[in-house]
C-alpha cells in the first residue's frame, strides 16, 4: 500500500471537492478535528494516541500534539488538501522529514 493509500481510506472524502487546510485559526482546528476522528485520534506514522490540546501550563508542548503532516511535501509540489493531509506527532513529523513521494 502506498502512502497516498494509506493516507486516505476508502470512503474517507466524500464528493469531487477537497477543502484546502488553510484558512483562519478556527477552520484550521475544525479542519484538524475532522482528520483526528477520520484517524480515530491514531497518528498516521506510529499509530500512537493523540491530542488536539497543544500544550498543558505550565509543563510546555505535548508529546502527542496531532500536527499536519503533508504526505506528499509541498516542496515537492504536494497539495494543502485532505487528500494529501494526515495528523502526526510532532516528532513523527519530524523524523519523517522532507522525503521524495515516491519513499
Amino acid at each position: 500500500m502506498d502512502m497516498i493509500e494509506r493516507a486516505m481510506p476508502v470512503g474517507a472524502i466524500e464528493g469531487p471537492r477537497m477543502p484546502s487546510i488553510g484558512g483562519s485559526a478556527k477552520e484550521r482546528q475544525e479542519r484538524r478535528r475532522s482528520l483526528f476522528e477520520r484517524q480515530s485520534g491514531k497518528c498516521h506514522w506510529c499509530g500512537g494516541a493523540m491530542s488536539l490540546e497543544a500544550h498543558v501550563p505550565p509543563m510546555g508542548p505535548r508529546r502527542d500534539y496531532a500536527t499536519f503532516e503533508h504526505i506528499v511535501p509541498k516542496s515537492k509540489g504536494g497539495k494543502s488538501n485532505f487528500a494529501n493531509v494526515v495528523l502526526a506527532h510532532t516528532i513523527c513529523n519530524l523524523k519523517r522529514g522532507n522525503p521524495a513521494a515516491a519513499e
